[in-house]
């Protein structure tokens, strides 16, 4: 059993680091958010691209807004995930569930007698539902894993910006 959360949690947080999408996928007319040297936060449409330079159509302006790439301090693009991403997603959050349901139905169980030992230990309450809550991390991250890989679906994704 540990053996299988240290393998699911691995398999989750090692692409955290490459979690971020690319400048090829943004494309004229995607939503995007960025936050500009100094904090300024900006939601806005693409309107062009050259280069190192965006111009963003902002609600409430009449011009478009020239952005160097290299003045943001993050970019988040509103698209189709990929199926990695949506696996990452699904992952977490299956796996964030599941612990959850896990030790409810692992304190139900005891609850109700039916993993109840009269000669076990008083400790056995805490040790049902920490083995349940681990069961139903593990298979609440693989359902959540496969049912977010093979749907999943829009969401911001970080893009990572090139550095001069």
């Amino acid at each position: 059993m540990g053996v299988i959360c240290a393998v699911l949690v691995l398999g989750v947080a090692l692409p955290l680091a490459a979690q971020g999408g690319d400048l090829s996928r943004i494309s004229q007319g995607d939503s995007v958010r960025l936050r500009i040297r100094g904090g300024v936060r900006v939601a806005a449409s693409l309107g062009a691209w050259n280069d190192d330079l965006m111009l963003l159509t902002v609600q409430g302006l009449d011009d478009a807004w020239p952005v160097s790439i290299y003045d943001m301090e993050s970019l988040d693009l509103h698209r189709a995930r990929t199926p990695r991403e949506g696996f990452r997603q699904g992952t977490i959050l299956g796996a964030v569930v599941g612990l959850f349901a896990g030790a409810a139905v692992g304190l139900a169980l005891h609850s109700t007698g039916v993993s109840y030992d009269p000669d076990g230990p008083a400790q056995q309450i805490i040790t049902t539902s920490l083995k349940w809550a681990g069961l139903g991390a593990v298979l609440g991250g693989l359902t959540g894993g496969f049912i977010g890989g093979s749907h999943p679906g829009v969401g911001w994704v970080n893009v990572e910006l090139p550095r001069r």
